[in-house]
């Protein structure tokens, strides 16, 4: 719903990066990317003439102006560009692996740099003098580039020029930037993998909640369209936060990234319902197919087709995946509104039938919750207090709980602080966090001091 994984934990710079987010009845548009120039200078537009199958869309340049005659090409060149996700952080020191594919009739003078927000300052720059091959019988011939740039600068509003000073026309396709330096090559930014890893999770529970599911079905997660070499991915729009995905983060990645964590995957399936959708039940086999398809590309040990698949993205090896879920918050509201006003003092959890032990994957306070503040987590322990009460029939997952003695002791962790609308942030993201001291004296009566908005854990550990 954020960016959380576009623009996020997936390393990828470029948004928008196969130019589909305006979709195939083109010309489109191509936003956040535009032109460096006029109109007289260049024309950019989009056709259908891209060499993938499952995604068409090209963006077409024709540069109007050289360097002889009247008109005279701008300094620099005349091009396109695109500022990532708000602004591209660009690091000095560290390296960059562009790449895109390109299609022309003739020899390419192409300037390839990393700016600031306004193209003046200069952060990293190359340029290339491209041969493509030439249209053969109305066929047309692309060529994969590949460029290192090394960053001589830090901006982090930094934004990709592809800049030109030949005139002619050119086609681009699937322009990638990506550092070089992500977790365990794997696409992943170190940072924020770090973060995920600190907050030492029990498992994974992907790609998402509405984000599977869609505003409508033609918008929902489809796995299938997620795997196989990122060029051939259509992506997708994400209709229920408003955003364009390219899908760089797909299904593979997401189980790649449970096993770099070191914890078990839950994939989270559709059932074949949007938020104003729903197939009918005598339609669903096609749904249940593709479910089975994708336990069998996550975990099959055959030499199976989606097996095959998986194998060429390189992991031969099943991935671990032991739980899936139907769904995303299905059946909450319907189900629990039409009881709570007819039993009003009902208590459905406490009085659920043990035998049919539920599981809490996903829990949330909506209101006054900011981007997550320490009064929403309070909500949620007083919540998760509940939880506990009603042990006997809930399971959820926690990590942290020690049970030795020996090793650990008697303990209280407290998270509190000064005011309880504040929040964590990429600036200070450890500014509301729990501390743990050591319980010296325990015994069977106690003082305990509670601070105001606070909570307070103390685990009393015996021999």
């Amino acid at each position: 719903m954020n960016h959380a994984g576009s623009g996020g934990l997936w390393a990828e710079l470029v948004s928008n990066r196969g130019f589909e987010s305006g979709g195939s009845s083109v010309p489109s548009l191509i936003k956040p990317w535009d032109i460096i120039g006029n109109d007289s200078s260049v024309i950019v537009s989009t056709d259908l003439s891209s060499c993938f199958d499952r995604n068409k869309v090209a963006l077409r340049m024709e540069v109007l102006s050289d360097n002889t005659g009247a008109n005279i090409c701008p300094d620099g060149g005349v091009g396109v560009y695109n500022p990532g996700f708000w602004g591209m952080n660009i690091e000095q020191g560290k390296s960059y692996k562009l790449v895109f594919y390109l299609r022309s009739d003739e020899p390419v003078n192409l300037s390839v740099a990393l700016t600031g927000s306004n193209g003046l300052k200069k952060l990293a720059t190359t340029t290339l003098i491209l041969y493509c091959s030439r249209r053969v019988a109305n066929a047309s011939n692309w060529t994969k580039v590949m460029v290192m740039l090394e960053a001589e600068g830090t901006d982090p509003n930094s934004r990709l020029e592809l800049k030109s000073t030949t005139k002619g026309v050119m086609w681009f396709d699937r322009v990638s930037l990506m550092p070089l330096d992500t977790y365990n090559g794997h696409g992943l930014r170190k940072d924020l993998f770090r973060m995920l890893q600190d907050l030492k999770p029990a498992f994974l529970r992907f790609p998402g909640g509405c984000y599977v599911e869609g505003v409508k079905l033609k918008n929902a997660f489809r796995w299938k369209e997620t795997v196989r070499p990122w060029e051939e991915r259509p992506g997708h729009f994400n209709d229920r936060w408003s955003y364009w995905t390219d899908d760089g983060l797909g299904h593979f990645e997401f189980l790649q990234l449970a096993e770099d964590l070191g914890v078990l995957p839950v994939w989270v399936f559709n059932s074949g319902i949007s938020h104003e959708e729903q197939v009918n039940t005598s339609n669903i086999s096609p749904f249940v197919q593709d479910t089975l398809d994708g336990i069998e590309f996550s975990r099959g040990a055959s030499n199976s087709t989606w097996v095959s698949v998986r194998a060429a993205m390189g992991h031969p090896e099943p991935f671990d995946l032991r739980y899936v879920a139907v769904g995303n918050e299905i059946l909450t509201v319907p189900c629990f509104i039409p009881l709570q006003v007819r039993f009003s003092r009902i208590l459905m959890m406490h009085r659920a039938v043990e035998q049919r032990r539920a599981f809490i994957s996903e829990y949330a306070t909506k209101g006054d919750a900011g981007n997550g503040n320490l009064l929403a987590a309070l909500a949620e322990a007083g919540f998760l207090i509940g939880v506990e009460r009603t042990a006997v029939t809930l399971n959820i997952s926690i990590s942290g709980l020690e049970n030795s003695l020996q090793s650990f002791g008697a303990a209280k962790t407290i998270i509190t602080s000064s005011n309880v609308m504040d929040e964590n942030s990429f600036a200070d993201p450890k500014k509301i966090a729990p501390v743990k001291t050591m319980l010296d004296k325990v015994c069977e009566n106690m003082d305990v001091v509670l601070l105001p908005y606070s909570i307070t854990s103390i685990d009393l550990l015996r021999l």
